[in-house]
């Protein structure tokens, strides 16, 4: 039960972690897909007044949408705009953003950091920041940064286990009725083999042990009982071997004790003593050769 217990525990938990992994990391992907369609808009963000109404609305939306703190910054990472889903304000102090991200996606590369703990925010976030290059020269001109909180991640998580508890409970009970009954089969058996052995202990061979799987214990079975079979026979040679020599031994010294008893109280004449002494004497010669 302990060990089934922990096999159970232990492929709980791996699936578990797996679980939330994969949450994160499907997350993870939609925040740099939303990250670059930022991005392609953002050339055309600047045409007019009604381009940048919609531009900042489909930002706004994404903010929304990821419970995110949206920021879009220059190539040396001084920011140009910040939008989280509560406000929509540009950012007009050029505020700059950590160096660790800019240096890491100056080269191009998509810059992740899952689950850590913003302390200024004092919640735990996933951070994407992707760069935007211009198409004909290949130049870093904006990077796009989604902040986003992980506590969607965590109530999506929470939502899939409590659709799980159900089949869970019901794994672990079939579990333990298999174990139960597994262990019934195996141990009943060898509680019927060790009564018989007491019994056979005491003499009694005509204990049996009915088995009918075709398993190690059930062989051991029948080995058992063919074992008792033998002992059985054995006893019995032996009873009938004790009974006959008995027998043989009785039926001498019954003579000798009458003849002897005869001569001693004068029921046998004293001209018959030798007679009978001869026949005793033939009858102690019988017993020393038994």
């Amino acid at each position: 039960l302990i060990i089934a217990f922990l096999l159970i525990g232990v492929l709980g938990v791996t699936l578990i972690r797996s679980c939330r992994a994969e949450l994160l990391n499907l997350r993870v992907k939609e925040l740099e897909e939303r990250a670059r369609t930022v991005g392609l808009m953002l050339d055309t963000a600047g045409e007019s007044n009604a381009n940048r109404e919609l531009f900042l609305s489909m930002v706004k939306g994404i903010a929304d949408e990821f419970d995110a703190l949206l920021q879009i910054t220059s190539s040396d990472g001084t920011l140009i705009l910040e939008i989280d889903s509560e406000r929509l304000v540009p950012n007009d102090d050029s505020t700059s953003v950590s160096p660790e991200i800019t240096q890491y996606v100056a080269e191009g590369k998509t810059y992740i950091k899952k689950s850590y703990l913003n302390i200024r925010a004092n919640t735990v976030m996933t951070t994407v920041a992707v760069p935007i290059f211009r198409n004909f020269n290949g130049e870093l001109i904006y990077i796009i940064i989604l902040n986003a909180d992980d506590a969607v991640v965590e109530s999506a998580f929470m939502q899939m286990l409590a659709r799980l508890w159900v089949p869970c409970v019901a794994i672990v009970v079939i579990g333990l009725v298999l174990i139960i009954v597994s262990n019934y089969q195996l141990t009943f058996p060898l509680i019927q083999m060790n009564s018989a052995a007491r019994e056979m202990a005491k003499g009694n061979f005509d204990k049996r042990i009915y088995v009918k799987t075709r398993d190690e214990v059930g062989q051991l079975a029948e080995s058992f009982n063919a074992m008792a079979e033998q002992l059985s026979g054995t006893d019995s040679l032996r009873k009938d071997f004790v009974a006959n020599i008995s027998h043989e031994l009785r039926s001498p010294l019954t003579s000798i004790n009458g003849f002897v008893q005869g001569i001693l109280d004068g029921t046998i004449p004293q001209e018959e003593h030798r007679k009978y002494l001869t026949i005793v004497l033939a009858e102690t010669q019988r017993l020393s050769k038994l």
